[in-house]
C-alpha cells in the first residue's frame, strides 16, 4: 500500500516557500524522501571513454624496402587472446 500512497501524494505536494526545489516539511513529505533515497542509493556513474583502437595497416618504406605494420606484436597477441575469450 505504501507505493499507492506515494503515487497519490506526489501530485499534491506543496513546495517550500524558502526553498522552491524542496518540499514543505509541514505537510506529508515521506513520499519524496523515499524516492530521493532510492535514487541516491545507486547513483549514475558515467563510463570511462574507451580508447579508439588503432587502425591496422601496412606501411612500406620505399627507400629501405621494409614493410611494417601499425600494430606492435604485443597488441596483435592481446587482440587474439581477447577474441578467443569472447568465443
Amino acid at each position: 500500500m505504501e507505493h499507492i500512497d506515494t503515487l497519490i501524494l506526489l501530485p499534491v505536494l506543496q513546495h517550500d516557500h524558502d526553498g522552491p526545489e524542496d518540499v514543505d516539511t509541514e505537510s506529508e513529505d515521506h513520499a519524496p524522501d523515499v524516492i530521493r533515497y532510492a535514487c541516491n542509493l545507486r547513483p549514475f556513474l558515467p563510463e570511462k571513454p574507451r580508447e579508439k583502437p588503432k587502425e591496422f595497416a601496412y606501411i612500406g618504406d620505399s627507400a629501405t624496402g621494409r614493410v611494417r605494420s601499425t600494430w606492435a606484436i604485443n597488441e596483435i597477441i592481446k587482440r587474439k587472446e581477447r577474441a578467443r575469450k569472447r568465443l
